[in-house]
């Protein structure tokens, strides 16, 4: 066993997408660690298919699909040092090695709903409940990508998760899991950067940036529902064919002989990025200004 664990969702409904982000993992990032699919509804064929390429699998009895990503705060998990958690619509291209050097509890910041009270904007009688503990406007974490350090769990950590959703789950809201994480580490959070968790749809929708110009060691597609950009796994997403290259190539993962990572993404390398996403940003937002202007003058 490895000192590191990397673990994914999914239901029969999400195989391909799993096969898909595991051969990235494998072919791109130089994962040393073991690897995990947690579910709740896959047949014994699609397991064995898992497990033959040195995949741990867990089936947990949970409806609910998203519901099972507290269960990695049991104590079971303690096995391991670290975790690194990946939401299935994502690619990864590049080392996740930094996300295991992690101390305590790391996510990237949400750039879509940004602020806490954002999960629970239609439901106000929740919100003035929820503001007699937590100051709402601060800024929220995607949970699409998170790594932690184990020691944080303790015995009740799984009890309290649940505790909190049952408490304060809002049905208005799709994001089942990220509200109540969002909600137990608050204050306790370390920022990753987003190249780590990169927000595909809203670089492209509401940054302009061309798909071309998308770099990132993991690639997000979260919140594609409102989008003219389909899904991931849909042939007119300008992502698709690197998305099939990586789930036709699944079937030679051989997480027993890793191989070296495509690419590390440096300190420096970070920065540069992060620079050309803010000056886009801004000139998106003056644009949008601008328009917004032309419109009223007209």
């Amino acid at each position: 066993m490895n000192d590191c664990l990397l673990i994914t969702l999914a239901d029969k409904n999400y195989i391909d997408q799993a096969k898909q982000l595991f051969s990235g993992v494998y072919f791109n990032s130089g994962w040393k660690g073991d690897y995990m699919l947690l579910t709740n509804n896959i047949s014994k064929k699609e397991l064995n298919w898992f497990e033959k390429r040195g995949i741990l699998t867990k089936v947990i009895k949970e409806k609910e699909i998203k519901l099972l990503k507290f269960h990695i705060f049991t104590l079971e998990f303690k096995k391991w040092k670290n975790i690194v958690f990946l939401d299935s619509d994502i690619i990864v291209r590049s080392s996740l090695e930094a996300l295991t050097k992690v101390n305590g509890f790391a996510a990237a910041q949400d750039t879509s709903s940004k602020k806490i009270k954002n999960y629970f904007k239609n439901n106000k009688k929740l919100i003035n409940t929820l503001k007699k503990t937590y100051n709402l406007n601060k800024k929220a974490f995607n949970s699409g990508v998170i790594s932690f350090n184990t020691d944080l769990i303790q015995p009740s950590t799984f009890k309290k998760l649940k505790d909190l959703f049952n408490r304060y789950k809002n049905p208005k809201f799709p994001l089942i899991d990220q509200p109540i994480l969002n909600l137990y580490f608050y204050n306790k959070w370390k920022k990753i950067p987003i190249t780590y968790n990169f927000p595909v749809p809203q670089m492209i929708y509401k940054n302009n940036i061309s798909p071309k110009c998308i770099r990132g060691a993991v690639l997000h597609f979260w919140g594609l529902k409102n989008k003219p950009i389909k899904k991931l796994w849909d042939p007119e997403n300008p992502f698709f064919n690197e998305w099939k290259h990586n789930l036709e190539k699944s079937s030679s993962i051989k997480t027993k002989e890793p191989l070296p990572p495509k690419q590390i993404w440096t300190k420096k390398m970070t920065n540069s990025y992060l620079r050309y996403i803010k000056r886009k940003e801004i000139t998106s937002t003056i644009d949008r200004y601008i328009g917004k202007l032309g419109s009223l003058i007209k």
